[in-house]
């Protein structure tokens, strides 16, 4: 028999959380499930840690499912019927917060690297061909595919600092693996992608339509409204607070004034190039 598990703790970025559970069997699957580590950016998983723990989620046995959202303790009821993958997304959306607080934000995106440099493939809506482009980027640009699906970015030294890796759990992407890294990675561009097969087109944004886009993007993971869980039932209120977005603004103006963005359109093959003629 397998020895219960009282406790975990979840590192991501700059943030580690605890979590606890009455049902230690939840634990047992949290640890278990490949998708806290492609849903949490380089999440690392332990029953033990090191790390200062910033935030707390305790899992308590009830009949009806409810979640007391009060940063930094966070309680969930539990029904028997457990939506795991609704509680990683509760684990990742209090990891947020925690993150927000360390100037540390997530931006939808894949992130292709080179030479210790990142280029940051961004968009709010799934099926822009971000993926795709990261993967044609790196098989024939020379480009390495760091991350998919989400991207942590530290305001202190703008660099990319981990990564979701949701793409090697896909049918259509069995054959690739994305490297395991702890390395970090300058951001020195930004690519807005539309995958269009015959109109291959590409345009510079000024700092204002690139701090616009930006600003909403890097807000998205904390102001819950479209987050539901508990098998998508239960929608999950904001963590935003006023001092922790005007920080964030601050952020995504600068960054918009100081690196470039781009919106390409095309093929995958015609972006990827673009992109490794403009950032050589």
């Amino acid at each position: 028999m397998s020895e219960k598990i009282n406790k975990l703790y979840i590192t991501s970025g700059e943030a580690t959380l605890l979590v606890e559970s009455e049902n230690s069997a939840i634990l047992s699957d949290l640890q278990n499930e490949a998708f806290v580590r492609s849903h949490i950016p380089s999440a690392i998983i332990s029953t033990e840690t090191l790390e200062k723990v910033v935030a707390s989620l305790l899992i308590k046995n009830s009949e009806q499912f409810d979640v007391i959202l009060k940063y930094p303790d966070v309680v969930c009821f539990q029904p028997e019927k457990v939506d795991t993958r609704g509680v990683i997304a509760l684990m990742g959306y209090i990891l947020e917060r925690a993150n927000n607080e360390k100037g540390v934000y997530s931006v939808h995106s894949s992130v292709i690297t080179k030479n210790n440099k990142a280029i940051v493939l961004f968009g709010g809506t799934t099926n822009l061909g971000k993926t795709s482009i990261a993967k044609i980027a790196s098989e024939k640009f020379a480009w390495s595919f760091y991350s998919d699906e989400m991207a942590l970015i530290d305001s202190n030294d703008g660099k990319i600092i981990a990564g979701g890796k949701i793409v090697t759990n896909s049918d259509s992407f069995d054959d690739f693996n994305l490297p395991e890294t702890k390395e970090t990675f300058e951001i020195i561009g930004f690519v807005h992608p539309h995958i269009d097969n015959g109109l291959n087109k590409f345009e510079k944004w000024n700092s204002d339509k690139f701090f616009w886009h930006l600003k909403e993007e890097l807000a998205r993971k904390i102001r819950g409204g479209s987050k539901a869980i508990h098998f998508f039932s239960y929608p999950l209120g904001s963590l935003d607070t006023f001092d922790i977005a005007s920080k964030r603004l601050l952020f995504a103006k600068n960054l918009s004034e100081k690196i470039p963005c781009y919106e390409m359109r095309g093929d995958p093959e015609y972006i990827g190039k673009q992109i490794t003629e403009i950032f050589k």
